[in-house]
């Protein structure tokens, strides 16, 4: 058994992936597997998992039909053997430290998860997000209360990759990402090991992860245009998140309740705007989707809070253009008087 296992899903990843590999092979822990999923890729990400593997022995190639991330995610947890789980898309690569970091964590008592910070970039240009000042470490209960009062520090955003995971909590669950969920089941599976996280949850300042948000690929795709298959993903699982939280006493609070129901809320008004702004054959997935979400929000409460929230949108863009029409004339002026 190994201290690390490293899953990484594989679909039509042979552009990034040798980026990813090396980073990994380059950290100062050593004790580590790496199973790359090959997804039924297309191109020939499955021949470069394959090569990898013969050449360094800590590396797994498996080859399935595809089925989504979520079944390739699944795949990757039947075969790991190591104590701590990390999750990695194909395209992202771990910082020079990231393994002695979470190695340090783990040696603190009674540790179910780390969360960690990130380095983000948007293309190839640097996000200069502020990070957060010192590392901490808190019950399951309070991160979970302290991510829905700070949502955009970065350890308490709810993306997978920059968590490490108890292999044993896992397994003695059954936890698993839901297949036929295909948009937000990280976050999903983030949330239910949460639930399942009864002693620490160590919060830290550093970053382990280098994230690219790209203007190009599947993930891509689905934040920009409805996709009947894919798209619903986040709403379904903002509400299998809240179901469970609700369902769990030891997590009631005020605070989770709200922040979490809000989501669900904030997931359909994105699906619903994808969906208006899609071709005109998709409009009445939109009754699908309000029906999915009457047992949190009754009709009327619903058109008043879009109408509100459209009146914000609005009223941000006029503010925007207002500023972008003074500056053109401070501009203008400035010019006139050289």
């Amino acid at each position: 058994m190994c201290s690390f296992s490293i899953i990484v899903p594989i679909y039509k990843s042979e552009a990034h992936l040798p980026i990813l590999i090396k980073s990994i092979q380059a950290q100062v822990v050593s004790d580590w597997e790496l199973i790359l999923v090959d997804d039924g890729s297309p191109d020939h990400s499955g021949e470069l998992c394959d090569a990898y593997a013969k050449e360094d022995p800590r590396i797994k190639s498996i080859h399935k039909p595809n089925g989504g991330i979520s079944s390739a995610c699944n795949a990757g947890l039947d075969n790991a053997t190591g104590e701590w789980i990390l999750f990695c898309d194909h395209d992202d690569y771990l910082t020079p430290n990231s393994l002695s970091l979470f190695s340090r964590a783990i040696l603190e008592p009674d540790i179910d998860l780390v969360a960690a910070s990130y380095i983000r970039y948007h293309e190839d240009t640097l996000v200069e997000d502020p990070f957060p000042v010192e590392s901490k470490i808190l019950s399951g209960k309070v991160y979970l209360e302290d991510t829905c009062m700070h949502p955009s520090i970065r350890y308490n955003e709810y993306y997978l990759w920059n968590k490490l995971l108890k292999a044993s909590i896992i397994k003695q669950n059954g936890l698993k990402f839901k297949e036929d969920i295909h948009y937000f089941q990280d976050v999903l599976f983030a949330y239910q090991y949460l639930l399942l996280c009864d002693r620490f949850v160590y919060c830290l300042s550093m970053p382990v992860y280098v994230y690219f948000k790209r203007g190009t690929g599947e993930s891509s795709s689905i934040t920009q245009q409805y996709n009947p298959k894919k798209s619903p993903g986040r709403l379904y699982s903002h509400i299998y998140i809240y179901e469970s939280f609700k369902a769990s006493p030891s997590f009631a609070s005020n605070t989770v309740d709200s922040f979490l129901k809000n989501n669900i809320l904030q997931s359909y008004f994105w699906l619903q705007h994808s969906i208006l702004h899609s071709n005109i054959a998709n409009w009445p997935d939109i009754r699908i989707y309000m029906q999915a979400i009457q047992p949190y929000y009754s009709r009327p409460e619903l058109i008043s809070k879009w109408t509100v929230r459209h009146f914000r949108l609005r009223l941000g863009q006029l503010r925007s253009r207002m500023s972008s029409g003074l500056r053109r004339k401070k501009r203008a002026g400035n010019k006139n008087n050289r």
